[in-house]
């Protein structure tokens, strides 16, 4: 990064954080549907899953 400076590596490492943060919520949102709402096994989630059911329950 020849150029730039200090303030704008920053920035970029602050991003590429941001951008960490957002992959993890939206991980965890799609976690939270295949858990807590859907069914997409033809079974109720809290009889596969009966562990993680009770934590994501609460969103």
């Amino acid at each position: 990064m020849e150029g730039c400076t200090k303030a704008e590596r920053r920035s970029g490492n602050r991003l590429a954080a941001h951008d960490g943060l957002r992959l993890l919520a939206a991980l965890i949102v799609v976690f939270y549907h295949y858990v807590a709402l859907a069914r997409p096994w033809g079974h109720a989630t809290e009889t596969i899953f009966p562990t993680a059911h009770k934590a994501a329950q609460y969103g």
